[in-house]
């Protein structure tokens, strides 16, 4: 473990790093290069065999501190490099420009250039919309900075906030917390969840604040994360699983739902023996199968028995909805720092304190590859099955 010291603040960095604390501050460091954080001393040159080893920085000092006295921070999201927003306890959101600050290290106090009191209740998260403004002529001005903010709270209530009147629009109230809220540029609309479910706003002006409802899952989301390369939406939910769809299976008619989903790993937690399981390389499944109450379309049983369903028919594409809170996967987020060479990682955060980054680069036979593998889950035959009773032989990595 290495301290970053002052003196070691001139050195080659991978980016800025921010984030929201238990103290309610904003705070942001500078992440230092990997070759430079696994030199032992500043005057030790790079040890090229010790590249595999883990490397651990204690970032000591931030960079810039937002600390409000009136109410604690509790969520933030960056516009660009210049340009972030921050949702306060008491259901305020600020706007600030940090780009001097981090670059000329002032000490003065950072004020907001915007603050209006949005929600009745604490922001549990917020997003900016990032899609550049119009002039009078419509014509976009994509070196401007974006101008509309989203924000979800504890009220149930979806606000849509305008810096340039400083106007805020209520989209829709919901009898529940809304956790989380993300824009998705390639349908130019929010996702938030509802409940179990996960829902799409649009935000076209012909349809402003109409919703979609894309699909559900078997507990409630914790955390939905969009990507700005491709169309790919990840979804972490309270049942121990992370899904990922493609938002551009939504057709704009008839059909409300991707065609696919796909599960990406599965946390389960044995209460008895306090033992965690990760299942992982699920088959892609459609929409109804997280719907266990809705009957499947069939040919017409008119004049004939209705033939008595299995077990095994019954089980097929209903889940528990009794899921222990240690097997819950609390957030997600796509790499959206380096490009399209990077665009297809997919960090993950789970109850138990497990991280884990999944390339989700799709194989040779179109199937989505979790974990590293490629390989979609097989069933085993003859005698193995009959063994121990499994149907499918899951490789845990």
């Amino acid at each position: 473990e290495q301290e970053l010291t002052p003196s070691s603040t001139t050195h080659s960095k991978l980016g800025l790093l921010g984030g929201v604390f238990a103290d309610g501050t904003l705070q942001f460091f500078a992440i230092p290069h990997p070759e430079v954080a696994r030199r032992v001393r500043e005057d030790q040159p790079y040890n090229s065999e010790a590249k595999s080893l883990p490397v651990f920085v204690r970032l000591s000092k931030p960079l810039l501190k937002i600390d409000l006295e009136e109410s604690p921070i509790w969520s933030f999201d960056w516009a660009n490099g210049d340009v972030v927003t921050v949702g306060t306890t008491s259901g305020a959101v600020l706007v600030y420009h940090v780009k001097e600050h981090l670059s000329s290290m002032m000490t003065e106090p950072l004020q907001p250039s915007l603050a209006k009191p949005v929600h009745q209740s604490g922001i549990r998260s917020i997003s900016w919309v990032k899609i550049p403004p119009s002039d009078t002529k419509g014509r976009f001005l994509p070196e401007e900075d974006p101008t509309m903010i989203c924000s979800v709270g504890y009220d149930g209530e979806i606000y849509m906030t305008d810096t340039r009147d400083q106007s805020s629009t209520s989209l829709g109230r919901y009898r529940d917390v809304i956790n989380t809220v993300t824009f998705c540029p390639w349908v130019g609309g929010c996702i938030i969840p509802e409940s179990d479910s996960v829902k799409w706003f649009n935000y076209s002006p012909v349809i402003f604040g109409r919703g979609r409802y894309i699909f559900s899952t078997t507990g409630p989301i914790w955390s939905i994360t969009a990507s700005d390369y491709h169309p790919f939406v990840a979804v972490a939910a309270s049942d121990g699983a992370l899904r990922i769809s493609n938002m551009l299976r939504v057709s704009r008619k008839g059909y409300s739902t991707p065609k696919f989903i796909y599960k990406i790993y599965q946390m389960e937690y044995n209460k008895t023996t306090g033992e965690y399981r990760m299942l992982e390389r699920f088959h892609p499944t459609g929409p109804d199968h997280f719907r266990p109450g809705s009957s499947q379309p069939g040919p017409t049983t008119k004049g004939k028995k209705k033939k008595k369903s299995t077990a095994a028919e019954e089980d097929r594409g209903a889940s528990s909805s009794s899921w222990p809170p240690e097997a819950g996967v609390l957030c997600a987020s796509w790499n959206s720092s380096n490009g399209l060479t990077g665009c297809q990682l997919l960090a993950s955060g789970t109850a138990s304190g497990l991280c884990r980054i999944d390339n989700l680069w799709s194989s040779v036979k179109g199937a989505v590859v979790g974990g590293g593998g490629g390989a979609k889950g097989r069933k085993r035959k003859g005698k193995e099955k009959e063994k121990d009773g499994d149907e499918m032989d899951v490789d845990v990595e």
